[in-house]
C-alpha cells in the first residue's frame, strides 16, 4: 500500500511538471499603422536650395516649413566625398536659424571650382533641428567657375 502511494506521488510530480500550469507564457500584440506619402514637394517639413553665390562662392538656402523655430545645428564639408581638395572650404551658418516660414543660411566659400564642377557640387552635410524633430541630410553646394 504504502509501495502504490508512493508510486502515485512521483506520477503525480511528473504530471505536474509536464501539464502547463494554466500561466501565459508568451503575449503577441498587434498594431496598425498608417503612413501617408506625398510627392508633393511642399509637404517637406524643410527645404534646401543652393545656388551658386560667386566664383568659389556658395550659399544653401533652407526654408523652414513647420511651425516652431529651425536651427542648422552643423553644416560641413562630408570629407568621405572629396579627397584633399575639401580641406581649405569654409562652411558659415551665422545666419542659421529661422522663424516659420522664414529662411536660415549656410555661406560655403573657397571652393575649389574645377574639383567641384568635376564632382557635380560641394556636397555639405546639413543637420537641422526643430522641436523634436532632427533632419541630417547632404546637400551638393552649387558652385560658379569663371574659365
Amino acid at each position: 500500500m504504502i509501495r502504490k502511494v508512493g508510486l502515485a506521488m512521483i506520477a503525480l510530480a511528473i504530471v505536474s511538471l509536464v501539464a502547463a500550469s494554466g500561466g501565459a507564457s508568451s503575449v503577441a500584440v498587434e498594431r496598425s499603422i498608417e503612413v501617408a506619402v506625398t510627392d508633393d514637394p511642399s509637404a517637406q517639413p524643410v527645404a534646401f536650395y543652393t545656388e551658386a553665390s560667386g566664383e568659389n562662392d556658395s550659399r544653401i538656402t533652407v526654408t523652414n516649413r513647420v511651425d516652431e523655430e529651425l536651427t542648422v545645428t552643423e553644416a560641413s564639408v562630408d570629407e568621405s566625398r572629396v579627397g584633399d581638395w575639401g580641406q581649405n572650404v569654409s562652411v558659415d551658418r551665422t545666419r542659421a536659424s529661422a522663424d516659420p516660414g522664414s529662411n536660415a543660411s549656410i555661406d560655403v566659400t573657397d571652393v575649389p571650382c574645377g574639383d567641384a564642377v568635376a564632382a557635380g557640387g560641394l556636397p555639405i552635410e546639413i543637420t537641422v533641428e526643430s522641436g523634436s524633430m532632427t533632419i541630417e541630410t547632404t546637400v551638393d553646394a552649387a558652385v560658379a567657375c569663371d574659365e
